[in-house]
Parts: structure tokens; sequence; C-alpha cells
């Protein structure tokens, strides 16, 4: 498993250790730190950098060992009593907007230094159905209001709650996901089309344009490091790659490798690696960039997710539609290595 996520605490070790000869690495001493209920484990290594794990076993030399704490994945529930939530969207302090679906407001959770819920409140509660949403660097909130074929812009007052509620862009075909590019623009995916809507430097309307068309039925979007756009269409059981030339025009499209049957929900790790939530599968999948790789992350404990979201930690926010939950995925982390100062070879105690 590729390690991203939370940086695993440190473990505690004495700094130097004395052993008598024939002494083992399963001798050496330290001890993990931390919270969670989590089961937490110790790797140790000859040097700083390699990567190799020493097993129990190994002889012990007079020489410097180094130990890390490794902390595994594991998938939690981060808030519940939801009506089948939709869509998450992480805002620049770190808090959490829900697209609720089933209860129709859009609903914000701040968390505490920890990053437990501290409190969960309605911002809004204007919309048939919020399906899909999306932060903007201005810190106002996008939203697709999809029964009513808009794009509205919810902008928040000093409380953080909503002042106005604006149309951004009208005449839409039932608008679904929405991705936002590096220079401010927007991208809303309709049942057979990626759409474009171009803003000027302050934020204002432009422009729609149909970016690539011709799409079986599109569930979602993304946007990558590189500007490039990921596409999923559910109706071809596929993901897609449009690519730009340097003005944002479109250039090419590539399909990736691999069958996506039910394919909701998409993501790109700091890395590059993308995860795809696969609804009927109840699973979270990542692959490399390239559409190879594939892995299971978890394949358990969600039912029917949907939107996924990055935390600043690397941390996978699901919505996890048919539970009625935000899950929370950590993903595995092995820490900084603690340096040991090991000698062997102490004559063994006499005349016990």
């Amino acid at each position: 498993m590729v390690t991203q996520g939370a940086q695993a605490q440190t473990p505690t070790a004495p700094a130097t250790q004395i052993f008598c000869a024939g002494a083992t690495v399963g001798d050496l001493a330290a001890t993990t730190t931390g919270t969670g209920a989590e089961v937490k484990s110790l790797q140790w290594y000859e040097d700083a950098t390699t990567t190799t794990i020493l097993d129990p076993t190994d002889a012990l030399a007079s020489a410097t060992y180094y130990v890390a704490q490794k902390t595994p994945q594991t998938i939690t529930t981060l808030s519940s009593g939801f009506n089948v939530p939709h869509e998450v969207a992480i805002e620049a302090d770190g808090s959490i907007l829900v697209a609720d679906n089933g209860n129709q407001p859009i609903q914000r959770m701040t968390l505490d230094t920890d990053g437990n819920v501290l409190t969960t409140v309605n911002i809004n509660a204007g919309f048939i159905r919020t399906t899909a949403l999306a932060v903007e660097a201005s810190g106002s909130i996008l939203v697709a209001d999809s029964d009513n074929n808009l794009i509205k812009r919810l902008i928040l007052g000093t409380d953080g709650l909503v002042s106005t509620i604006e149309t951004l862009a009208s005449g839409l075909d039932r608008p679904g996901k929405i991705a936002i590019e590096a220079d401010g623009n927007i991208l809303v995916v309709e049942p057979t089309a990626l759409k474009r809507i171009t803003l000027d430097v302050d934020g204002n309307f432009i422009s729609i344009n149909t970016l690539r068309g011709g799409f079986s039925s599109l569930t979602n979007v993304a946007v990558e490091a590189d500007g490039s756009i990921l596409i999923i269409d559910s109706g071809a059981e596929n993901i897609q790659r449009i690519t730009l030339q340097a003005n944002g025009a479109f250039s090419s499209i590539e399909t990736l490798p691999g069958n996506f049957y039910s394919a909701i929900g998409i993501a790109v790790q700091a890395d590059g690696k993308i995860l795809v939530a696969i609804r009927y599968q109840n699973t979270v999948i990542r692959m490399d960039a390239d559409g190879s790789n594939f892995e299971t992350l978890v394949n358990s404990g969600l039912s029917f997710p949907e939107g996924m979201a990055l935390q600043a930690d690397g941390s996978i926010l699901v919505a996890d539609a048919s539970n009625n939950a935000i899950k929370r995925i950590t993903l595995e982390s092995v820490s900084d290595r603690v340096a040991v100062g090991v000698t062997v070879g102490v004559p063994a105690p006499t005349g016990l």
C-alpha cells in the first residue's frame, strides 16, 4: 500500500541500548505513541533511508538503528444523521460542506484541532436537490441546482451563513457535479456533455461553452494538477482524460484502462493517484495516473458511496449515501524515524 495520509506520530525509544552478543532486532526497545483504537506497530531499519524493514530475528551489530511507527488505514464515521448525502467539499479553514440531498439543505461541519466534529449547522435550505457543490477561492459556494438547470453561487456573510444567493449560470441541462479549474473557471457535467463556465477576474459570468460532448452519461469530473480533466462516463463504464491546449481549449481525449461500472465519485491525490468511488460495489479504489496498479482501498463499511473530497492531511471524505453518513478514510502512514545507538558484545554478568 502506498503511504499517504496524516503523518504518524513518532515512537519513543532509549537513545542508546546495550546488548550481549547474540541479540536480535526483536530485543530492541521502543514504544508506540498516540491515541486511537487502531493497532500501531514498530518498524526497524538499518539506516535512515532504506525501505527494507528488518526482521525481528536479524542479528544486531554495534551500529545506529532507526525505528518508525506505522499506523494502519482506518475508516470511521465522521458524522451521521444526514439524508442521502451526495457530495462533500472542504472550505479553506477545513470545515466540511455536505450536500444533504434528502433534507435539501447544505450543512457545514466545523472540526476541532483533532479533526472531530464540533458543530453541524444548516447554512442554506433553498434548493430542491443539492447533489453537487464546490468552494471557490473567494470562499463562495457553488451549487448545481439540477431541477432548475442552474448553477448558483452562495455568498457568505461574516457569520459564515449564506447572505446572498445569485444565479451564476442558467440554461444548462440537468447540471451535475462541479469542479473548479486553477484559473477559477467552472466545469459542469451534463448527462452527455462537459460544459465550462468562463468567469472574468472578478468572478463574474462571461460565457458557457461545451468543452466536449457526445458522452453517454457523465456522472463526475475532477481536475488534475497539470490542468487535465478526468470525467466519469457511467453509461460507457469508463473514465476519460481530457488534455487541454495552453489557452485552455480542448486538445485530446483518452480512455483510461479498466471497466468502471457504477463509478460515481472521483478525486485526485497530491501524488497524482486517482480515487474512484464505485457505487454498487460499495468500494473506493485507487490507481496510478495512467490507470495502472489498481488497488481496493475500502471494500467494507460503505453503502452507495457518492462524492469524495480530500482533507489537507490526505484523508479521504466520502458521502456514504445509504448509510446517511460522512465517512473518513485515514490512510496508512509511517512516521519519521528515530535513531537508536546500539552496542553489542558486552559480556554477560557473572557470579549471579
